[in-house]
């Protein structure tokens, strides 16, 4: 009898090891705690998917697709073809906007057909993938079914649907910020600015916030409050106090009025966009 109370104890302790190993997907957390990797460099599709930024952090733009029924992979494209993977709850947002032209912010990793093992702390072994990001979900290996997948995937923590954004372009008329402001009196009428985001005037250059959640948006040395909407999107969100978000553009449609002593940009839309290039 203590033989064979002996064997199910042992079978037990046999199950409960084998369930320790198993690898827990991170959860969501907020965008800026992944700047251990870096700054998001914008980036086209089409250069992410021949491997020119391995390891560092894009953002860029394609359509998306599910890789298979159901599941956690995803394919992006847009002259360019990467398998993108969701953090957390990343991937409730991603699977409604099937064939959907989505903005992602993540890191670039290459998938190969076997990635090896490696030891964990606690001594037992992980995919090599989750000992190099442990703050990630490791990458699958391409065999089998996998094994025409691309070559190349990102793993995101930021996604953002630009179409409606897209579609309502034509109803706004572009303008430079700069001649925005020059304009003794401004018209009523709807326009749409590009610049970079510097939250609660983290650039410096304005006086003091006009509201409580009034944020900043500068190009080529001009620079004015927004207010109206928060700087944020299906999938993202900046954080007005934090210097490191400084380095994303926002294309804002909005109409510029009267705002205590200066004017403000009430925003209407609000999209993330590459930098745009610098002029030659």
């Amino acid at each position: 009898m203590r033989r064979v109370w002996a064997a199910i104890v042992l079978a037990a302790a046999v199950a409960a090891s084998a369930a320790q190993v198993k690898i827990q997907t991170p959860g969501m957390r907020s965008p800026t705690s992944y700047g251990r990797h870096g700054t998001p460099m914008p980036a086209e599709l089409s250069e992410v998917a021949i491997g020119g930024y391995l390891r560092r952090v894009v953002q860029t733009r394609g359509t998306l697709t599910p890789l298979e029924p159901g599941g956690e992979f995803f394919e992006l494209s847009e002259g360019g073809k990467v398998v993108v993977m969701p953090v957390g709850e990343v991937g409730d947002a991603l699977r409604p906007l099937s064939g959907v032209r989505v903005e992602v912010v993540g890191l670039v990793r290459p998938l190969v057909s076997d990635q090896g093992t490696c030891k964990l702390p606690n001594r037992r072994m992980a995919p090599q993938s989750y000992c190099d990001d442990p703050d990630l979900p490791p990458t699958p290996d391409l065999v089998g079914r996998r094994a025409n997948w691309p070559r190349v995937s990102l793993t995101v923590w930021s996604v953002s649907d630009i179409t409606p954004f897209e579609r309502g372009r034509g109803e706004a008329e572009r303008s430079s910020l700069m001649d925005l402001l020059a304009e003794a009196t401004p018209s009523d009428k709807s326009v749409r600015v590009v610049g970079r985001f510097c939250g609660a005037n983290l650039c410096g250059g304005l006086g003091p916030r006009p509201h409580p959640s009034a944020w900043v948006l500068q190009d080529e040395g001009a620079s004015v409050w927004v207010i109206g909407k928060e700087p944020k999107g299906k999938g993202w969100r900046l954080d007005p106090t934090y210097d490191g978000d400084t380095s994303r553009w926002l294309e804002v449609k909005g109409r510029l009025g009267p705002c205590g002593s200066s004017r403000c940009l009430r925003a209407e839309s609000i999209a993330l966009v590459p930098r745009p290039p610098e002029p030659e």
